[in-house]
């Protein structure tokens, strides 16, 4: 077996390589059972999560709480529309008062974002593609609180030892010394791996600085008021400073809560729970999200493609903070085949794209 390291944006030219050679993509969770079938030809996803037994399903929660049998139907809701498969409820709307044109009230939109709009990639996967189209421009409020949630939940670390050597047995050789890694002492949590999409969303808001402008809160977290009312109220002080009609965007309850307290407009987004086990028209680009969704989610996942099989891990101990953000993942493959063809072929392209970026920066600085 080899091992390489590869960005998360390249994903995609590997699928593409797979497409272009009719193969179709399985999915598999610890232990080699399928929870996802990829038919390629007709861009459709099925979810195969049935096969799984509740004895399996018990084995497999020892790993991690996804796994559990009531979990596991909102995990996948949450891998789907974090990859945008699904759309939340309540996003039409959000993205027609982006769009409409209020003449009534000549302030600008600006829109407070809760934790949750981070870790579940609401901008990239529902609104980006939208007001790229229109160049529309967009204020963005980020409380010091969000920030901080996100930064204390990615150095968080957990013991998974649990009931292991029970769970081993279930597992294939090949697979031990990844799930060591993955899911032993000091492995990254569920929150941390959540928080680090959500780092992952923050840089990509930056990126859009020609449409985007990010204001952050100066205010830091106080024992009088709750987290959800300090984000609430640090950013309605923002927007009164800077003559801004405030939008809070939210998916949780409480959020939702405080904002009307303190009586600013709010727009909570809720995850669609039922989802069909067959979703039609999914495009290349939703399905690299997806791949790396369910990695990021579950620690590592085991690809088949054709007669061979891609291990792709995506947490492991001493991962950086700089790896986190740029979506860096470790995939195991057979030396010789095709799979290995395809991969040397996509990080060679990596390689030169790093190097333009560097020339870029190198430039940019002088």
């Amino acid at each position: 077996m080899e091992s390489s390291y590869i960005l998360k944006d390249s994903l995609i030219p590997l699928i593409n390589y797979v497409t272009e050679n009719k193969f179709n993509l399985d999915i598999l969770v610890p232990g080699s059972y399928t929870l996802m079938h990829i038919d390629l030809d007709q861009k459709a996803l099925e979810l195969t999560v049935d096969n799984l037994s509740e004895y399996n399903l018990r084995l497999l929660s020892s790993l991690d709480s996804v796994y559990r049998s009531k979990k596991l139907r909102l995990a996948i809701a949450d891998m789907l529309m974090l990859s945008g498969c699904l759309p939340p409820q309540g996003i039409d709307k959000l993205l027609d008062i982006l769009l409409e044109k209020d003449t009534s009230d000549l302030r600008e939109l600006a829109l407070c974002l809760d934790t949750n709009i981070l870790f579940n990639r609401i901008f990239s996967q529902y609104v980006f593609p939208k007001i790229l189209k229109v160049e529309r421009n967009l204020n963005i409020l980020i409380s010091r609180q969000v920030e901080a949630e996100i930064g204390s939940n990615l150095l968080s670390e957990v013991r998974r030892v649990g009931n292991l050597p029970r769970t081993l047995e279930i597992l294939k050789e090949p697979e031990i010394k990844t799930f060591l890694k993955v899911y032993g002492v000091g492995a990254p949590s569920l929150e941390a791996r959540r928080a680090a999409i959500a780092i992952h969303e923050l840089g990509l808001l930056e990126q859009q600085k020609k449409l985007i402008k990010i204001y952050r809160s100066s205010e830091s977290a106080t024992s009088r008021l709750e987290p959800d009312f300090l984000i609430v109220s640090s950013c309605k002080k923002l927007a009164e400073e800077n003559s801004f009609k405030l939008l809070v965007l939210t998916m949780d309850d409480h959020t939702y809560t405080c904002a009307q307290i303190l009586k600013c407009n709010a727009l909570k987004l809720i995850p669609q729970a039922n989802f069909p086990y067959r979703i039609e028209g999914v495009s290349l680009t939703n399905i690299s999200e997806l791949i790396y969704v369910v990695t990021m989610i579950l620690g590592f996942i085991r690809l088949r493609v054709g007669p061979e099989v891609l291990e792709i891990i995506g947490s492991w101990r001493g991962k950086s903070l700089k790896e986190w953000r740029l979506g860096r993942l470790l995939l195991r493959y057979p030396k010789f085949g095709i799979l290995s063809k395809y991969i040397r072929k996509v990080l060679k392209a990596d390689s030169v794209l790093t190097a333009l970026k560097v020339i870029d920066q190198y430039v940019g600085s002088n």
